[in-house]
């Protein structure tokens, strides 16, 4: 039974009827999955030898190649069983499954409490996209599924790609989140200055966007609080407040750089009225209004000046 949320699945007798016993899921193992996207009936796989990196657990990253035949999705679910099965000599890897489901490929590990994750291999990079199982590592966490918490973390000044799962954390200030954001003991630590998902859980915030932006929104509608927003209003102010990056890809100069049409609470949103994340000390702002007050100074009357970015 794949359970379609994050709410476990738990099956028990009702009263003397001793059905979920019989068909042996009172107290069955809860094992974690792996669910890809929609699939057509017929994958098509480019690789010559399909392959990829498979890590279950604390076990992996390694080598799983899919060497039957894949035109059907019962095929790729048989073939991806076998070459994860044969990936690793665990009983994770072992008696691992896999299945077709509703269009979808779905494989679970082999042993409970142990996370199943896919990647590319340095060989081939296409496959586990074309399988649509590819997997959004998290940032910062215990193991590659994030299932396991982090250790305590303090970030200053820091723009973080992904979704960050930790025990702890003590201080997070002027920092950037693009994912969720989810700390075990939320009574101690402080999250300042801050762009923090909405549906993230984090120690007390302190002047953290969207907060102050949804805030702002319930005050203008005449709402006791952010919590009463409706919906629509909701999704709109979450939108217009998410950070803009000029690049998101490693490697390209302007790799990490806020976009100068981002929202202003987060290009002026730390707390000397810089720029969160990792470019704050570049002082942006504060380099863009001293030339706006000092170039006026010297205009001839009548004119006005234009600022245009290279880009």
């Amino acid at each position: 039974v794949a359970r379609g949320g994050p709410a476990p699945v738990r099956f028990t007798n009702a009263g003397a009827d001793p059905t979920a016993t019989e068909l042996r899921l009172a107290g069955a193992a809860r094992l974690s999955g792996a669910l890809s996207g929609p699939l057509p009936a017929a994958p098509a796989l480019s690789a010559a030898a399909p392959e990829m990196a498979v890590t279950i657990g604390v076990g992996g990253p390694v080598m799983a190649a899919l060497s039957g035949p894949t035109g059907s999705l019962n095929q790729a679910a048989s073939s991806l069983q076998a070459a994860i099965r044969a990936a690793g000599e665990t009983a994770a890897f072992a008696k691992a499954l896999a299945f077709a489901v509703d269009g979808r490929l779905l494989a679970l590990a082999g042993a409970p409490d142990a996370p199943i994750v896919f990647g590319r291999t340095n060989a081939d990079a296409a496959t586990v996209q074309q399988l649509a199982l590819g997997t959004g590592r998290p940032a910062i966490a215990g193991d590659e599924a994030g299932a396991v918490n982090g250790p305590p973390a303090t970030l200053e000044r820091v723009t973080v790609y992904g979704a960050v799962y930790v025990e702890a954390l003590p201080l997070a200030s002027e920092c950037l989140f693009t994912g969720a954001v989810q700390a075990r003991r939320r009574q101690e630590g402080c999250v300042r200055f801050s762009y923090v998902p909405d549906g993230s859980r984090t120690p007390r915030r302190y002047r953290c966007q969207p907060d102050m932006a949804l805030a702002r929104r319930a005050a203008e509608l005449g709402l006791e609080s952010s919590e009463d927003l409706p919906p629509d209003e909701r999704r709109m102010v979450l939108v217009d407040t998410r950070p803009a990056f000029t690049s998101v890809h490693y490697g390209q100069p302007a790799y990490a750089q806020l976009s100068g049409a981002g929202p202003e609470g987060i290009r002026a949103g730390a707390e000397d009225g810089g720029e969160m994340g990792a470019f704050h000390f570049l002082m942006q702002p504060q380099r863009e209004a001293n030339l706006r007050a000092a170039v006026s100074d010297y205009l001839r009357v009548g004119l006005a000046a234009g600022y245009f970015f290279v880009t």
